[in-house]
Formats: C-alpha cells, sequence, structure tokens
C-alpha cells in the first residue's frame, strides 16, 4: 500500500491471517473475502472476493482496489475474511485514510 492514498487510486492491499501472532497456511481455503468500512456510519461494508499473494501457504492475501472503491475521501477500515477446512479466520483490521483529489474524474 502507498503511503498516501487518493480517491480513486488503484491500490494493493495485502493482508495476513494469523493466528497467535503466526502467519497460517491457508492454501485450502474455500472462501476468501475483504470487506471495506467506509468513512460514512450509514453505508454498510462491501464485500470482495480477494486472491492470495502466492499460493496461501504463507497466510497473505492480496486485493487490488479498483478505480470504483475508494470512491470519498476520509478514514476507511480493510479486514479480510477466510473460511478453511479447519476454521475461519479474520485478518485483523487496518485503518488507513483516502484524501480527496483537486480535480474529481
Amino acid at each position: 500500500m502507498s503511503e498516501e492514498i487518493h480517491v480513486g487510486d488503484i491500490v494493493p492491499f495485502i493482508l495476513t491471517i494469523k493466528e497467535k501472532g503466526v502467519a497460517l497456511d491457508i492454501s485450502g481455503a474455500t472462501l476468501k473475502e475483504v470487506y471495506f468500512d467506509d468513512p460514512d456510519p450509514n453505508n454498510h461494508v462491501k464485500i470482495k472476493d480477494i486472491d492470495f499473494l502466492l499460493d496461501g501457504k504463507d497466510g497473505k492475501l492480496k486485493y487490488t482496489t479498483i478505480k470504483a472503491d475508494l470512491y470519498t475521501h476520509g478514514k476507511w477500515q480493510i479486514q479480510a475474511y477466510i473460511e478453511h477446512p479447519q476454521g475461519s479466520w479474520h485478518t485483523e483490521i487496518k485503518a488507513f485514510k483516502v484524501m480527496p483529489n483537486l480535480k474529481e474524474d
């Protein structure tokens, strides 16, 4: 993730599934999702499909936003969720700020 994110930016987010601080092998995950929470408390969380960064053995997931994902400036949050034959896990919640642009497209 870049240092400064703006409305409409295309940004990769990498999240890690951990248990007790150790990355899990999630290569057998049957469901992989990412949740974005936007600055408006009245809006619902957005759910997207997500991929492994490599093969899942390192616990890492990657989602690259599309132009329409980060549609407003303010404080956002992101969290990934997986289901696996041995259980289900969430990543930690990461907060990030989306900055406005001088010119909107």
